[in-house]
């Protein structure tokens, strides 16, 4: 159609988690490009979909479009007085703290991963329209692979951080008897270290920092659950619990971002309650043994997550092109 607006999607880097959200758009839809505030080969990680558009943006090209889209408020700020197009901007996280120092309102439209930060947003901003919409992922890609997973594996994926409370996971898993597999970027490195008096990676756990996006279902196939210790309230997604969920792996997660909007505890995923995360081992322990529980939270996951493509993410994403 020749109505379509032409859009420029500017991430924030050739990166993961972003590319993985903003790269298919470019690719699925031909009124789409891509750009980034930074590029380099270093930075770029293979997510399986094409380079197109890894190009270094600057303002002077956003007006070439109707539509600007980007994906980091700091980086894009400076530059909006300058950009005559259509500003949109995705807040990708729930920490409404980092958006407080900003007039949110110099964007013509912001769009919120979760209900939580629609509600926050509307209260920072008089002009801007703010819209809700949840993320996909690549469900021809991540799909339930008919595998047995391997004894006693539990699985974490994600970068190593505080508030993710990697430790946690790997105390409690090392505590039930049972061995982690994880994978993802270490950027804390004493949270990864702690209780490496007792629990030794390759003796005890096994992690890998990368791995190739076509190697992922693999990955996690080979889980009998999935842990996300996440703290509520910083991160909007993350992608690895709808991923887990799609490869039919049962999720045991605290209240964070996407779960928290459209999860039923018990039903198609097991909630850690904040007061409740010492327990965590005993949680582990009674999901991996009762078969019935993790059956059940297979197969409802498997429901919901079919909600949830790229296909309907990028659906949302035109209806606020459009508008």
């Amino acid at each position: 159609m020749n109505n379509k607006p032409k859009v420029l999607i500017v991430a924030d880097r050739a990166g993961w988690a972003i590319d993985r959200l903003t790269k298919p758009v470019a690719e699925i839809c031909d009124n789409v490009e891509m750009s980034y505030f930074s590029v380099s080969d270093n930075r770029y990680l293979d997510t399986g979909y094409s380079k197109r558009g890894g190009v270094l943006y600057n303002p002077l090209m956003a007006n070439k479009y109707d539509v600007v889209h980007y994906h980091r408020v700091p980086a894009s700020y400076n530059h909006l007085d300058k950009v005559t197009a259509r500003k949109i901007v995705t807040l990708h996280t729930e920490r409404i703290e980092d958006f407080k120092d900003y007039d949110l309102d110099k964007y013509d439209d912001i769009i919120c991963l979760t209900r939580y930060m629609v509600d926050e947003v509307a209260k920072l901003v008089e002009k801007a329209n703010v819209h809700y919409c949840p993320v996909g992922i690549d469900l021809e890609r991540y799909k339930f692979a008919w595998k047995q997973p391997d004894d006693k594996i539990i699985g974490y994926c994600g970068r190593v951080l505080y508030h993710k409370r990697f430790a946690t996971i790997k105390k409690a898993v090392f505590d039930a008897g049972l061995r982690l597999n994880g994978c993802g970027y270490i950027n804390d490195p004493l949270e990864f270290d702690a209780y490496n008096d007792i629990i030794k990676e390759g003796r005890d756990f096994n992690y890998v920092i990368f791995l190739p996006e076509p190697q992922m279902v693999d990955f996690y196939s080979k889980m009998n659950l999935f842990v996300c210790l996440s703290e509520p309230h910083i991160e909007a997604g993350p992608l690895p619990v709808l991923e887990a969920m799609a490869c039919g792996i049962p999720v045991i997660s605290t209240r964070v971002g996407w779960a928290v909007d459209h999860c039923t505890d018990h039903g198609n995923i097991w909630f850690v309650d904040e007061g409740n995360i010492d327990e965590l081992k005993d949680t582990i322990l009674n999901v991996y043994n009762d078969r019935g529980i993790r059956r059940r939270l297979r197969d409802n996951g498997l429901r919901l997550i079919k909600e949830f493509s790229l296909d309907n993410y990028v659906k949302n994403l035109n209806k606020i092109y459009e508008n």
